[in-house]
């Protein structure tokens, strides 16, 4: 995926990873019992309005507190990857 860039991923509870897409900056987060992908207009953006993305995908992950922060990184990754595919598909030409 060119309009891709992974730039870090890493960490338990959570864990994180971060980089930008069509030079949007992302941000994913897997922590409790949720997988959380947020894309914001620019870093400006992302800084001052933290609860403002310009795109949010969400899903259930595991079943106790916690499992989420410990999600393998092929799985977080096979996530990203997955949210980033949708994000592009809500911007492509009709």
């Amino acid at each position: 995926m060119d309009r891709f860039k992974l730039l870090s991923i890493g960490g338990n509870c959570p864990v994180q990873a971060e980089g930008t897409i069509d030079g949007h900056p992302w941000y994913f987060r897997a922590r409790t019992v949720e997988l959380e992908f947020n894309v914001w207009q620019d870093k400006a953006a992302q800084n001052a309005d933290w609860f403002s993305p310009i795109f949010t995908h969400e899903e259930a992950y595991g079943v106790e507190r916690g499992d989420a922060g410990w999600i393998p990184q092929n799985l977080a990754l096979e996530f990203v990857f997955r949210a980033a595919q949708l994000f592009l598909l809500t911007r492509a030409p009709k």
